[in-house]
């Protein structure tokens, strides 16, 4: 075992402690206290072993069983704002000034010499606004109000009912007024017979009966008036809606006609009304040709048969 620390007393081994070197040991175990052997003169002092604080008399900082204090010691202080009474600090102040104290501590209230005649008034220390009475200008505990003071109006415009301004309105015009304000309505006088009716003052547009113009809560609106169509091109339902015939630009033939004219014209062709039949008319002209050209046709074989008349003849002979 080390020696230093351990000793064997009897076959049983125990701690060992030097004597006075701040370790002690009972039955509970092994205790440590500290060993002061000398102490700081200027601020610990040793009363019988036990360490303590060392305070110097007539300081700011004292000591009790609670443990140290600290106090402000106030060895002087400057006479214009502050002032030591008993060793209590405390602000000083001016008599009659604007800064008061009281145990909440320190305020402040507005020092007044004078106030502008025209504007403020001194009542008492107490500085309040100057009003002209009848100024428009009035006061209360709420604060200021400004009513506009009328002292005249321009009798074409409006009008000072017991000093309340009012819009001045011409009767049976078209301006009205109730709480809500002014409203504007047309004035009718007169009405153009041809477009326009005035029923009960309320305007409204005049329309022919089957003219093409109608109106409804929407508005007017307009729909062509046909009183009649080419039958050729066009078509019209029992609705009243004009459409175009399907064989205007696709006409579909369905008879092709010849005849002859006795007329000295030339020949023609024609469509009909409907577009569905064609003709060829032939003129006299073309019949006269033709006739004349069948015959030249003809002729040449006449003289082909008169020759060969005479041909089986010469060879009879």
């Amino acid at each position: 075992m080390n020696a230093n620390s351990l000793v064997n007393t009897s076959g049983s081994l125990d701690v060992k402690t030097k004597v006075s070197g701040g370790i002690t040991k009972d039955v509970s175990g092994l205790s440590q206290t500290y060993l002061i052997s000398g102490v700081n003169d200027n601020s610990l002092v040793n009363v019988s072993g036990s360490l303590d604080v060392k305070v110097k008399d007539k300081i700011s900082i004292t000591k009790d069983v609670s443990g140290l204090s600290q106090t402000y010691i106030i060895s002087g202080v400057n006479d214009n704002s502050l002032i030591n009474t008993s060793g209590s600090l405390d602000v000083k102040v001016k008599d009659n000034n604007c800064i008061t104290k009281d145990v909440y501590g320190l305020s402040q209230t507005y020092l007044i010499s004078g106030v502008n005649a025209n504007s403020l008034i001194n009542t008492s220390g107490s500085l309040d606004v100057k009003t002209k009475v009848s100024g428009g200008i009035t006061k209360d505990v709420s604060g200021l109000s400004q009513t506009y003071l009328i002292s005249g109006v321009n009798d074409y415009g409006r009008v000072n009912v017991s000093g309340s301004l009012d819009v001045k309105v011409k009767a049976n015009n078209c301006i009205t007024k109730n709480v809500s304000g002014l409203s504007q309505t047309y004035l009718i006088s007169g009405v153009n017979v041809n477009s326009l009716v005035n029923t009960s003052g309320s305007l409204d547009v005049k329309v022919k009966d089957n003219s093409g113009i109608t109106k409804d809560v929407y508005g007017l609106s307009q729909t062509y008036l046909i009183s009649g169509i080419d039958t050729g091109t066009l078509t019209k339902s029992t609705g009243g809606e004009l459409k175009l015939k399907d064989n205007v630009y696709n006409p579909r033939i369905t008879t092709i006609n010849n005849t002859t004219s006795t007329v000295f014209v030339k020949s023609t062709i024609s469509l009909s009304f409907d577009k569905d039949t064609i003709t060829f008319t032939e003129g006299s002209k073309a019949k006269q040709y033709r006739d004349e050209s069948q015959t030249f046709r003809n002729s040449p074989e006449d003289f082909k048969n008169d020759a060969q008349q005479v041909k089986t003849h010469q060879q009879i002979r």
